[in-house]
């Protein structure tokens, strides 16, 4: 008895981070890739995996020509500054403009 082979298109590539991101192509983020520090500045961390469609709590991301990102954090998204850190090690790219988006289901 031969055994089926999953069709291509089923196949999962690997995910891709938000370091991949070309200038001018939008991302979506899990909130918790979406650091706001104590001051209140905010970061992507660049090794957040990015996800094929916005969803609940993520974060719409577009990388800028100097290599910052603007943000679109849903209305319902609430953060607590400093209160989500990276991991050790994780780089940073700064946020430079933030706008409040729709509410997420």
């Amino acid at each position: 008895m031969d055994t089926a082979l999953l069709p291509e298109e089923l196949i999962d590539s690997d995910p891709r981070l938000v370091s991949d991101l070309k200038v001018g192509e939008t991302g979506y983020l899990d909130f918790v890739n979406f650091i706001v520090k104590a001051d209140r500045t905010c970061f992507v961390e660049l090794e957040g995996k990015l996800r094929q469609a916005p969803g609940t709590m993520t974060v719409t991301v577009t990388k800028l020509e100097d290599g910052s990102f603007s943000a679109i954090v849903p209305a319902n998204t609430k953060y607590r500054p400093g209160k989500i850190t990276p991991l050790p090690g994780n780089k940073l790219a700064p946020v430079t403009s933030i706008a409040i988006g729709p509410l997420t289901r």
